[in-house]
Formats: structure tokens, sequence, C-alpha cells
């Protein structure tokens, strides 16, 4: 829906992401590839940063071209923006480590 933050059409790639389902999400990636998964990518890896899912985040960073981690929705928000706006993970830290280790691998 407009304004939601949410992509307008919901894939399987990023329902998986936003459900926190890794090993969904690793197959489908496996099975799909990254390329033919592109377009939806980086709002998969947005959804899992907000929601603090480290495996998914992981899976989604491990699987994807290192570019992924630049991406931005129209309001200009990386996954790394999301994680520091995220306050329902146990473990924020961790997310953002992964990301930065993604950012610095880049």
């Amino acid at each position: 829906s407009k304004g939601s933050g949410r992509p307008a059409l919901r894939t399987a790639l990023v329902a998986a992401a936003e459900a926190g389902h890794a090993e969904v999400v690793r197959l489908l990636l496996h099975e799909a590839g990254a390329a033919a998964l592109d377009a939806q990518l980086g709002p998969a890896l947005l959804l899992a940063a907000f929601r603090g899912c480290l495996a998914v985040v992981q899976a989604l960073v491990e699987g994807a071209p290192p570019r992924l981690i630049e991406f931005s929705d129209r309001r200009g928000c990386t996954a790394l923006h999301a994680a520091v706006m995220c306050d329902d993970s146990p473990c924020p830290e961790r997310v953002l480590d992964v990301l930065l280790g993604a950012a610095a691998k880049e």
C-alpha cells in the first residue's frame, strides 16, 4: 500500500523476509538466483533489518550481490537505517555488525 513502506507487490521473498523465515529466503535465493530476484532483494533486506531478523539479514547478504547493502527506499532509508530504528530485536547490534561487514566488503 502506498506510504506504508512496504513494496506494492508482495512476493514470496519479501513475505518470507518479513516473516523471518531465513530457510525459505535461502531456498528462494538458491532456486531462483539473486539475479532473478534482484528487484525484491532490497525491500526484503529493509524489512528483515527493520524487524531485527538476524538470520534473514545474513541469508540475504550472503546470497546477494554486495551492492545490495546500498539499496534505499523512496525515503532514502537503507538497511542500516532500518536496523538502527529497530527496537523489537533482542540483538540489533548483531544485525548492524552483519550489515557493516557487508558494506566493508564492497
